[in-house]
Parts: C-alpha cells; sequence; structure tokens
C-alpha cells in the first residue's frame, strides 16, 4: 500500500491552517476550510461531483471485503445483471486504487472477462452501453475506467437492490 501523505498549509483571509493526510482527505478538509472563508465557494462546491472514500466504502459493507491486501467481491455474479457487474469489478478496481493496491483505477476488457465470466463480446456491448450512459469512460483503446456518476448510480440504485 502507498504511504503518501500530502501536507498543505494554508493562509487566507488572515486565517491559518495546516492539512495533512491522504489526498482525498485533505482535499476534503481544504475544501471545507475555503468554504468556511471564502462562502462564494460552497455555492460552486455543491456543483461539483466528489467521491467521499470513507462513504462509499461504508456503503459497500456486505458487498466488497478486504483479506490479506486485496479487494473481494462478495456478491454473488448471479444477483447482478451484466452491466452491474461489470461496474462493480470497475468500482472495485477503484477501491483497489485509492487504497493503494493497485497503481492504475482501470481495467481492460481482457481483465473484465475473465473476472466476470462473460463473453468478450457481452463485455465490449455492456462497456458501450456504459460509456454511453456516463457511467464508464474509455481511458484508451481496451481500457476502461468507473467515473463519479458511475459510482453514484451503483451506489444509489444498485446497491439498494442488493440490500
Amino acid at each position: 500500500m502507498k504511504n503518501e501523505e500530502l501536507v498543505v498549509k494554508v493562509k487566507f483571509n488572515g486565517n491559518e491552517a495546516e492539512f495533512s493526510g491522504g489526498v482525498d482527505d485533505v482535499t476534503r478538509l481544504f475544501l471545507k476550510f475555503l468554504t468556511k472563508h471564502y462562502p462564494a465557494l460552497k455555492v460552486v462546491s455543491n456543483l461539483v461531483l466528489t467521491v467521499d472514500l470513507e462513504e462509499l466504502l461504508d456503503s459497500l459493507k456486505g458487498v466488497l471485503a478486504i483479506s490479506e491486501g486485496e479487494v473481494i467481491v462478495l456478491t454473488p455474479k448471479e444477483e447482478l445483471s451484466d452491466r452491474e457487474n461489470i461496474l462493480l469489478l470497475l468500482l472495485k478496481r477503484y477501491v483497489e486504487n485509492k487504497l493503494g493496491f493497485k497503481e492504475d483505477s482501470c481495467l481492460t476488457v481482457k481483465e473484465i472477462v475473465a473476472q466476470s465470466g462473460e463473453s468478450k463480446k457481452t463485455v465490449s456491448g455492456r462497456l458501450s452501453e456504459l460509456v454511453s450512459g456516463g457511467m464508464v469512460k474509455r481511458v484508451e483503446r481496451g481500457k476502461y475506467r468507473v467515473t463519479v456518476p458511475g459510482i453514484r448510480y451503483f451506489v444509489e440504485n444498485v446497491l439498494p437492490e442488493l440490500r
């Protein structure tokens, strides 16, 4: 796991603060500081789509688990549609990347085929649908990653059906 720590020192309108920790935590604290001391920024921050990693991990209890330094899918494939299963695999990779288990947040079509058990034709078709819907981004030929709207869709629409 990466042990990277970000340190940010801020001086703004006579107020000072220092934040240290992971990139996501520091970013969240820094934006909170700015919105407190620069209220107009709150309007903009309400428009920005972000993922709170702590909230995401909490919502994924029972669906994903961490064991011996790897993320494991607990939900049986049969409980998900092809699209949902692919989205979950990409979400799993996103979490692995954020936790420092994997360097890259993307999966190749070949990796998705291997992990999903679906045919390449099915995976390619579903990825095309997910890209069109804005839930997945094609990073380069044959390489995909989940988007923030894709994560939000999974949490708000798929997870409640699994519970």
